[in-house]
């Protein structure tokens, strides 16, 4: 799918996105703990909507089941990673009754395997728990090779439900005291770099505290880096262009979409800029 960017002058009188160094304190680094310090909170997926709620939306949200597996999972973890990945794993899981199951292992394995994402693993296990209290698949080892459904071969990167036969708390435990511990180290660099006055190893302490968010499943934290002068420590068209880059993947998983149009028009400004330079 393509996007179609309009002209930028246009789009910018229009519309215009809040410049990450608006309100920036270059002399302050209170700020940066305030809105990027500790955070030990766990996103739990709520067990129940309430009744009003779901009356007034239920058109809106209809599902449309898809019965046929005209998708390889396998081939889905080979292209994508990331959000990328897991957004689509959970929309399969949604929409795909018979992949239901895989989709929510593979999942589950990624966030293990690649990411420090506590919420989403908490919110793949409650997808699993509520698989098993429908009876879609067996709680025992033994009868978890196949579904309901009639998934008896999954994927090769599909595991066996027995190796997550039910949520590791210590997992949990233990990567939320990582990533804590590791924010803690960038948010201290980032304030030693800043002191130092170096641009551009500024940049890339910020660069690293952004990624380490993204890693956390802090999407929200993750993009208010944007709004706290990022830009203000870009040395080169280059590395614009690359923040910006990143600033519209983060609002596409974050569901920003009221952003894109203008953040585009930024990146090909950006870009224009960056060819008049170099020709």
């Amino acid at each position: 799918m393509s996007i179609s960017v309009p002209d930028p002058d246009e789009l910018m009188e229009s519309h215009v996105v809040d410049e990450p160094n608006d309100d920036f304190d270059l002399n302050n680094a209170n700020d940066m703990d305030e809105d990027f310090g500790p955070s030990n909170a766990v996103l739990l997926p709520n067990a129940s909507v309430e009744e009003d709620a779901h009356d007034s939306n239920s058109e809106q949200q209809t599902t449309h089941l898809v019965n046929t597996v005209p998708i390889d999972l396998d081939s889905l973890s080979q292209n994508y990673t990331g959000y990328a990945l897991m957004n689509r794993l959970i929309f399969i899981a949604d929409t795909c009754p018979p992949l239901q199951k895989d989709a929510i292992l593979m999942l589950i394995n990624y966030v293990v395997q690649n990411t420090m994402n506590v919420s989403m693993y908490v919110n793949a296990f409650s997808r699993l728990d509520s698989l098993r209290n429908s009876g879609q698949i067996s709680s025992s080892r033994a009868g978890c090779a196949e579904t309901n459904s009639g998934s008896a071969n999954p994927p090769a990167s599909v595991p066996n439900i027995g190796m997550h036969s039910q949520c590791d708390s210590q997992w949990i435990e233990s990567t939320m005291a990582k990533a804590q511990a590791h924010l803690d180290v960038l948010l201290t660099e980032f304030k030693l770099q800043k002191d130092d006055g170096v641009k551009e190893s500024t940049r890339r302490a910020l660069d690293d505290l952004f990624q380490h968010r993204v890693q956390m499943g802090h999407l929200q934290d993750a993009l208010k880096l944007f709004g706290k002068g990022m830009r203000e420590y870009c040395t080169s068209p280059k590395h614009i262009i690359q923040m910006l880059l990143n600033w519209v993947e983060v609002a596409i998983h974050a569901g920003q979409w009221f952003d894109l149009g203008p953040l585009c028009g930024q990146i090909e400004h950006a870009i224009g800029n960056h060819q008049e330079i170099c020709f």
